[in-house]
């Protein structure tokens, strides 16, 4: 029996946090998009290909700057909209024992921490926007730490992008769509086998540590 302690690393928004409809209203009113249905689909599209923030590290201070100001006080409206979280599936990670759990995102720590103070597991990292650009290297900072290799961890996202981003950087085995996200069952199958995808809460459980339901 295995009785080392799993490294895991968990995607926010659309995860953990519930907010794919605030970010869409967000989008609407920023982008003057005419429906709410059409909002939801830009905010899909957008996490759907190579994440355009993998490459922000080659662009000015000015304009790396600029963008941090404008995704924190985009966290800040969706702090103040307000939004859920996944507490089913927050219940089965705590079920979980290993002290080496964190949370990567791109989204900015004025959103998400307010939201993960009603919550009663100690994360050891929360990596956000203003961390870094590029998830790989939020995964590494979070892994020197640990003293392990991202080939060890095991990594939950419910996007695309973020499968486009992290596969080759971690052993792709270890690496899991959650269908209540953002992006659900039909676009993560483009990305992941069915063997990998999430479709209950209590799957961490069973499709990943191989136990029994708890």
């Amino acid at each position: 029996m295995n009785t080392q302690p799993k490294h895991i690393i968990f995607d926010f928004d659309g995860v953990i946090g519930d907010s794919f409809e605030v970010y869409s209203q967000l989008i609407q009113e920023s982008f003057n998009i005419k429906t709410i249905e059409e909002a939801r689909q830009q905010n899909i599209l957008w996490h759907s290909t190579v994440p355009h923030h993998t490459h922000k590290y080659t662009e000015s201070k000015e304009a790396l700057d600029l963008e941090v100001e404008k995704r924190i006080a985009t966290g800040q409206q969706a702090a103040n909209i307000g939004f859920g979280l996944f507490h089913g599936f927050l219940d089965e990670i705590e079920k979980i024992d290993t002290p080496y759990m964190a949370i990567v995102s791109s989204g900015t720590k004025n959103a998400m921490l307010p939201a993960l103070s009603k919550t009663h597991i100690k994360f050891s990292h929360i990596l956000s926007f203003e961390d870094h650009y590029s998830k790989i290297e939020k995964v590494d900072m979070i892994c020197r730490d640990w003293g392990v290799s991202p080939k060890d961890i095991y990594f939950f996202t419910d996007t695309k992008s973020d499968v486009i981003e992290l596969e080759n950087h971690l052993d792709k085995s270890k690496l899991f769509g959650c269908d209540w996200g953002w992006h659900g069952e039909k676009m993560l199958l483009d990305v992941l086998p069915v063997t990998q995808i999430l479709y209950e809460f209590n799957d961490i459980h069973t499709k990943v540590f191989n136990q029994k339901r708890v």
